[in-house]
């Protein structure tokens, strides 16, 4: 199985084994819900707590810069818009892109492993 993590009889929390970093590979909440006709499988990615709480200070830093700057207190200069601008496309792109096609490879492979085990 290609992951690791923590499973119970009711629900589990894992991540992909991957061979290079990725501060934001997802993590895999699933919880298990038997139901008359079978067991169901309720699943919840998400990105871990730390990268979670950088790219809010990343933000939190961004927006502060621009109520400054809009408030007057800091003076912008022509090209300091478009420098938070790129920061904060930057910020989201970065954790939009290696997040997403983790969590497809991730879903995948569990839909696999799960498909197998039925």
């Amino acid at each position: 199985m290609p992951f690791h993590g923590t499973l119970d009889s009711r629900a589990f929390a894992v991540s992909r084994i991957i061979w290079y970093g990725n501060s934001f590979l997802p993590v895999i909440r699933g919880e298990l819900i038997p139901g008359p006709t079978g067991t169901r499988v309720r699943v919840e990615m998400s990105i871990p707590r730390g990268a979670a709480l950088f790219v809010a200070l990343w933000f939190a830093f961004l927006i502060g810069v621009v109520l400054l700057i809009f408030a007057g207190v800091a003076k912008a200069s022509p090209g300091v818009l478009p420098m938070v601008a790129l920061l904060l496309f930057l910020g989201a792109g970065l954790a939009a892109i290696c997040f997403y096609p983790e969590a497809k490879k991730a879903e995948r492979l569990l839909r696999a492993a799960m498909s197998r085990a039925v």
